[in-house]
């Protein structure tokens, strides 16, 4: 689809309702605001999303996704599932769980949380 993984998880963040401001997406994604401000500038070219000012707080720039924004996030789970498909390839069911269960582990312990 001729994104990065970075551009999808913004796409479906906005979609979702779980980013509505460039601080949103940079907490989500864990990195600054200077990396996110790029990002940013990437959709907003290729005309994937919008930004517009608050009007109570015009320091406040709220994200929205355009139509061709939309259709893109539409297309997004086939190819997240395709992409995991063709990732676990060659891995029996077993593995797959024993993997699960490892990284339940990681997640519980609170790896990469803070």
């Amino acid at each position: 689809m001729g994104m990065t993984h970075a551009q999808a998880c913004c796409l479906m963040m906005l979609a979702g309702g779980h980013a509505a401001t460039p601080g949103d997406v940079a907490r989500h994604l864990n990195t600054d605001a200077g990396a996110v401000t790029r990002l940013l500038d990437r959709m907003e070219r290729r005309g994937l999303i919008a930004r517009r000012r608050g009007e109570a707080d015009r320091r406040v720039v709220y994200l929205t996704l355009t139509d061709e924004g939309s259709a893109m996030v539409r297309n997004l789970p086939a190819v997240f599932c395709d992409v995991m498909r063709r990732s676990f390839a060659g891995f029996s069911a077993g593995e797959i769980a024993v993997l699960r269960e490892l990284l339940q582990k990681v997640v519980a312990n609170g790896v990469g949380a803070g």
